[in-house]
């Protein structure tokens, strides 16, 4: 990926950014996160993100959507974030739910309302997944790339400690 940017200006995260960013994960389904994070073995930093090329690259958590499997269409384990919603906006029924809630964030991003969740991604050898924020980041992604914005998206990077 020559020439587009990553993750810039990454930074070790204050003591309090941490705690919340464990009491958030502790009410979502990547819950083990915190934990991790809590006994020392994912080290956090907070980065910006600010092409909007990039973010389409990121790998998401999603291997299968209805019936459709990354691995069976892409040869990967996951879909990456540009592949998800022109997906399943073409067939709805493959994820209803999945769609409308990427649908709800794309309408509050186009008004310019910001959220207030964390984005988690794992930087696992630089090999970077979304962990957290997986529906936001679609979201984003389609409503920023459709108006060709730029993009400041600030991230939480979690990598294991060797």
């Amino acid at each position: 990926m020559v020439g587009v940017k990553t993750i810039e200006n990454i930074r070790n995260c204050t003591q309090e950014e941490i705690i919340n960013l464990v009491n958030y994960l502790q009410s979502t389904p990547v819950a083990s996160i915190a934990d991790l994070i809590q006994n020392g073995s994912l080290h956090v930093k907070i980065g910006i993100i600010t092409s909007i090329e990039y973010l389409g690259t990121l790998k998401t958590e999603f291997g299968k959507i209805g019936i459709k499997k990354s691995h069976n269409l892409y040869n990967r384990n996951k879909f990456l974030v540009k592949e998800i919603y022109p997906m399943i906006s073409k067939d709805a029924s493959l994820d209803t739910k999945m769609l409308n809630s990427i649908k709800y964030f794309m309408e509050k991003f186009n008004q310019n309302e910001e959220t207030k969740y964390a984005i988690t991604i794992l930087n696992n050898n630089s090999d970077y997944t979304i962990k957290d924020g997986n529906k936001r980041i679609v979201a984003l992604y389609e409503s920023k790339f459709r108006n060709q914005n730029n993009i400041n998206l600030e991230v939480f990077v979690v990598s294991y400690n060797n």
